[in-house]
């Protein structure tokens, strides 16, 4: 889980781009090595995962940076940070109660981050031909659904830009 997400992550070469810093273990191997042997881990880096709640506010956030949220409280867990300017965070980053527990963060929820960081894809959406931009919004407006059940996996958002582009690639050849 990459609780800091943001462009201080990524460098760029030769037309990649590259991770420069490694997720913090959050589920695996790793995690449950963690989990059995250094339990203030989790607690430190997760503080929602197996909390209980009766509302929003009774759920921890995480690091400003990945929740773009103010701080509610001293227990709040936060640190300073200006990438959020114009971005959302999720909201299960933000403190999510479902079914009387905090939503944990997990894959989604760096779904939701891709969508909702304005610096990621709203810029590629600014440089698209209308055709694509449109493709685009429309798997943005999936990825930042409220619910991490509802949102796409990378993979199907991978997927749909595929099927999305060669639609697009047919419509061109026939136009």
């Amino acid at each position: 889980m990459l609780t800091d997400l943001t462009p201080f992550q990524f460098t760029i070469k030769d037309d990649a781009i590259y991770l420069v810093d490694a997720p913090k273990p959050h589920s695996g191997p790793v995690a449950d090595y963690y989990d059995a042997h250094h339990p203030e881990y989790r607690h430190a880096n997760y503080p929602m995962d197996n909390a209980t709640c009766a509302a929003d506010a009774d759920c921890p956030t995480t690091k400003e940076f990945h929740c773009c949220c103010a701080t509610r409280g001293p227990e709040a867990y936060h640190s300073s940070g200006k990438v959020c300017v114009g971005s959302r965070g999720a909201p299960e980053a933000k403190g999510r109660c479902a079914a009387g527990r905090c939503a944990r963060l997990s894959a989604a929820t760096h779904v939701f981050d891709w969508a909702n960081r304005n610096w990621i894809l709203d810029h590629v959406i600014a440089l698209a031909p209308k055709p694509e931009a449109a493709l685009l919004r429309g798997l943005k407006a999936r990825m930042s659904a409220a619910d991490p059940a509802d949102r796409p996996t990378f993979s199907e958002a991978l997927a749909a830009l595929d099927r999305g582009a060669r639609a697009l690639r047919v419509r061109v050849r026939r136009g």
